[in-house]
């Protein structure tokens, strides 16, 4: 059981946003019916990441799918956007990042749905917004990073524009993530909000989520100093806020691994350097936070080389071991090869396997972070193919076989 089981929500999307949505939802438990154009479906299928050989099995497809029903339907026809009312009839929730008046073309507005179902939660996320001078303007992830200032450039000697990480601290927007992710993660925030309202006032909503937007409100790191130029200070001396500080650092270790370190808070600084017999790092500084604060070039090296020699003495596992033994917030720095055998997350069951549709065997995912106190987590279900349920979600709102077969003999369906 998941916290929203019995939450019924009828997805219409294309490509990342609309489908990454649907994922947040089902991985809660909603009962999610994705509905694709026949005959193949989203084109998010067709990704060229794809997973074995058969095609249309794009691991992007295969990652924010799952666990939800297929159905495909023609939009474009008025036939198919009956089908569609049925559906939303009973539904909770309605999500699509169609832009501008393209739900309205589909028969899908906010406006038509309402009508048949005016406590209905409608989510319209988009790569803009629903309003303003850019709503109509089709985008990708870069597009929406560009408006929302988390692209540095630099041109390079051939004359082409690359872009490049700002290194300056909590620079800007990058710290937000990418806004393919954010926004819907800010739109299913607004959808469990809006479900909340709804169970206290009977009323539905309008959600107009724009993933530029959450890019913004996701970055509270950067954004206030860059936005209010000059009304900020910023302690240039800080040793908590220098990217080269000795005790914010990676560091090799003998077996040619790395472990990160984050000792920026004296009381840590001292309980390492005690619990390794370097009592002399802490020369000056001990018992001075304003002077351990400070940054002193000199004695930033001093402490680096030293680091280093240290941790190149012990294994990373070892090394591991005794920040937890000392309570220190330092870490291993896995390689992405090795995260599936990271005991902190096997521990949790980070990754679990999902059976692929072609029948090849189980394809590798991260689980749903949520843990929810008494529930066992359930196997994923595995991504389905283009209208792999139609007959069966059709039939759930009241329609019969001779119905269903005439809605595929005139092509609604497939």
């Amino acid at each position: 059981m998941g916290l929203l089981d019995g939450v019924q929500v009828v997805e219409l999307g294309l490509i990342l946003p609309g489908a990454a949505l649907g994922h947040l939802l089902a991985e809660q438990g909603a009962d999610v019916v994705k509905v694709e154009r026949p005959p193949g479906g989203d084109y998010v299928r067709y990704f060229p990441e794809q997973v074995g050989d058969q095609g249309g099995q794009s691991f992007w497809h295969l990652v924010l799918n799952r666990n939800k029903k297929s159905i495909t339907l023609d939009l474009l026809r008025p036939e198919g956007q009956e089908v569609l009312l049925d559906l939303v009839r009973d539904a909770d929730v309605f999500i699509t990042n169609l832009i501008a008046d393209q739900p309205a073309r589909l028969g899908a507005s906010y406006d038509a749905l309402r009508a048949v179902n005016p406590d209905l939660i409608y989510c319209q996320i988009t790569g803009f917004g629903a309003t303003g001078p850019y709503a109509a303007l089709p985008s990708h992830g870069l597009a929406m990073s560009s408006i929302s200032g988390q692209i540095a450039l630099e041109e390079q000697p051939d004359g082409w524009l690359e872009q490049v990480q700002d290194k300056a601290f909590g620079s800007g927007t990058q710290s937000a993530g990418q806004p393919v992710q954010t926004g819907p993660l800010w739109a299913a925030y607004g959808i469990a909000s809006a479900l909340w309202q709804r169970s206290r006032t009977g009323e539905g909503a309008y959600l107009d989520v724009s993933n530029s937007d959450a890019t913004l409100a996701t970055a509270w790191i950067g954004l206030p100093d860059a936005v209010n130029p000059g009304a900020i200070r910023i302690e240039a001396t800080s040793q908590s806020l220098q990217l080269h500080s000795a005790r914010h650092a990676f560091y090799e270790t003998k077996d040619g691994k790395c472990v990160f370190v984050a000792m920026i808070e004296p009381k840590f600084w001292a309980k390492f350097c005690r619990e390794l017999g370097r009592e002399d790092l802490l020369e000056g500084i001990d018992s001075d936070v304003a002077a351990f604060d400070a940054f002193d070039a000199e004695r930033n090296t001093v402490h680096f080389r030293a680091l280093q020699e240290i941790f190149r003495t012990r294994t990373r596992a070892d090394w591991t071991q005794f920040f937890l033994d000392n309570d220190l917030p330092n870490a291993p720095v896995n390689r992405t090869s090795e995260l599936a055998d990271d005991p902190q997350f096997a521990a949790r069951g980070v990754f679990v396997d999902v059976e692929r549709p072609d029948g090849q065997g189980a394809f590798k995912v991260a689980a749903e972070p949520v843990r929810v106190a008494g529930e066992k987590r359930k196997a994923p279900r595995p991504a389905p193919a283009p209208g792999q349920h139609t007959n069966a979600v059709l039939h759930d709102v009241g329609y019969d076989a001779v119905r269903i077969d005439a809605l595929r003999a005139t092509g609604i369906i497939s």
